[in-house]
């Protein structure tokens, strides 16, 4: 039986199997900790935690949905979300790239970690769908 990885804690998930948000009280370790932290920190915008006032980015993925898909507003929002997945314990570079398909807004984000490995983060979001994320960690 293979050594459990706790470098990075433990914690619970709050992504169902199928990628959307939701607590699921299923025990996670590893990668996969930071990894829900970056999306977590993503969907949550600047003031929503009292305790945390600085956590989040502006804006949230939900609300850039009904936004104008500029090219320049797209690259403040990649800056946004890279500066909020550095800011996640145990994050220690994020290359982030946006784009939408129709009115779906698709990110593909590669996570490197400050304890090595890189690891490729996808989150698709549309008004018809919700918020999905794809987590590639053994």
């Amino acid at each position: 039986m293979a050594a459990e990885d706790t470098r990075f804690g433990v914690d619970y998930s709050t992504f169902r199997p199928d990628g959307r948000p939701g607590l699921t009280y299923r025990r996670i370790t590893g990668p996969r900790i930071p990894l829900e932290g970056v999306i977590r920190m993503w969907l949550t915008e600047i003031d929503d935690l009292p305790w945390a006032p600085n956590a989040g980015t502006v804006p949230p993925i939900h609300a850039m949905l009904n936004s104008a898909h500029d090219l320049n507003v797209l690259r403040k929002w990649q800056s946004f979300l890279t500066s909020a997945a550095k800011s996640v314990n145990f994050v220690r570079t994020a290359n982030v790239s946006i784009r939408y398909v129709g009115t779906t807004l698709t990110i593909n984000a590669q996570i490197a970690l400050t304890t090595g490995g890189t690891y490729p983060l996808n989150v698709v979001a549309s008004a018809v769908t919700g918020v999905i994320a794809q987590f590639h960690v053994a």
